[in-house]
């Protein structure tokens, strides 16, 4: 995120619990994701894509 001049201190493991323990207690949630950053690959965002679908997100909003 430094290429946004954004503080990104969140860790994946750290996403992952989050979204576990959302899962686990039937909470509602969605993702707000960015594309088209400097830097960034169509792989990486199929890789963030990928990551969210394996916990049933329930809505991705992705905006360039």
């Amino acid at each position: 995120m430094v290429i946004l001049n954004r503080v990104n201190n969140i860790e994946i493991r750290n996403n992952k619990k989050v979204l576990e323990f959302l899962n686990e207690n039937n909470i509602n949630y969605f993702s707000n994701i960015i594309f088209g950053i400097p830097n960034q690959t169509l792989n990486s965002l199929k890789n963030t894509i990928k990551f969210l679908k394996t916990f049933s997100n329930n809505k991705v909003f992705a905006y360039p």
